[in-house]
Order: structure tokens, then sequence, then C-alpha cells
């Protein structure tokens, strides 16, 4: 396939933007806001409850930066905790009920409409190109 003009100018500003820090901490901001807004509305059980840590979820809840996202620069907000998406979704295991309390769908509708900043399937994108996704990523080891 042959390579036009226009495909030369676009591999060169994708090649400038990929290397501008600025742009790159774009996404970053984003998702520092969106890890603190998830953080402020995560459930917490009670002390005293069955839960033995209470808080860790919303002690969990953090932003990194992510692999880049069409090649532009990314960061999301994730938990690590397994459980994380029981809590994100609700779940019926043995033992208990645990309820849908939705964190990071909320987040997501609560950053939807935010000037500068796009939702992508259920994802936080920032105009400039980046992308933060708090789309509720839950990292199992």
């Amino acid at each position: 396939m042959a390579v036009t003009p226009a495909d030369e100018i676009a591999a060169e500003l994708l090649e400038k933007m990929r290397d501008d820090e600025e742009l790159r901490e774009t996404p970053r901001r984003v998702a520092d806001a969106a890890a603190e807004y998830a953080r402020s509305i995560a459930p917490v059980s009670p002390a005293g409850s069955h839960d033995p840590v209470p808080g860790h979820f919303r002690d969990s809840i953090h932003s990194e930066d992510a692999p880049d996202y069409h090649g532009l620069p990314a960061a999301r907000v994730v938990s690590e905790l397994r459980e994380a998406s029981f809590i994100e979704y609700g779940a019926h295991p043995r033992g208990g009920y645990t309820p849908e309390h939705a964190t990071f769908a909320k987040t997501v509708a609560h950053f939807e409409g935010t000037p500068g900043v796009t939702i992508y399937q259920g994802a936080i994108g920032v105009e400039e190109g980046g992308l933060a996704d708090v789309s509720g990523s839950t990292i199992l080891d």
C-alpha cells in the first residue's frame, strides 16, 4: 500500500504527540481526579462487620499509567483487589450476598459531559488524545 503525504504528516504528528510530556500528563490528571472521586463514593463496611478491613476496597482504588491507546498517552483507574468485580457488579457467593455498588460506573457517569473529556465505551478520554480508563478494570494475580 502506497504511503501518501497525508499518512506521513499523520505519522509525524503522532510521533510528536507521543513525546509531548504535557500531553502525557493530561490523562494522568484526569485519572487522578477520577480515582479521587471513585474513592469518595466507594462503599466502606462498618466496623465490626464481616469485612476484616473496612475501607480496603476504597483504599485500593488508584490511578496508573496504561499502555498507549491508539498510540496516544493513557492512564486508568483500577482496584487490584480480587473482590473488586464483586463489589462493582454484585455477587451471590456462598456465605453471603454482595450488592452492586457500581463505583466505577458511577465515576464514568460523573465525568461524562466534563469539558475536554470524552467517554469511550466506559472509559474516560481526554480530547487532547489521552485516555483515562475508569471502566472498573480489575487486575487479578
